[in-house]
């Protein structure tokens, strides 16, 4: 029974602070969000290029887990040019 109290706290204790991490996004990423889509232009799209920078770099982290070592450079370099444009 003392076993079935640790998983239990060990449990809320990270579904607190994940639901805490969400809670910090509702509350800053969502008026940020909107703000930059009001303001549209230069701030948006330096945005949307910084979510798919580090979009990339989660795709590349788990790739190379898998082994898998694509031509980062051409990722990079395209995925600013699509930014740019």
């Amino acid at each position: 029974m003392g076993n079935h109290h640790y998983l239990t706290v060990y449990f809320y204790s990270h579904m607190t602070d994940n639901l805490s991490r969400r809670m910090l996004v509702n509350v800053l990423g969502i008026p940020g969000g909107l703000a930059l889509i009001y303001m549209g232009g230069v701030p948006f799209a330096g945005f949307v290029t910084i979510v798919m920078l580090y979009a990339l770099f989660e795709y590349y982290s788990m790739q190379r887990h898998k082994g898998v070592f694509p031509q980062k450079w051409l990722g990079w370099l395209l995925t600013l040019l699509i930014g740019y444009v």
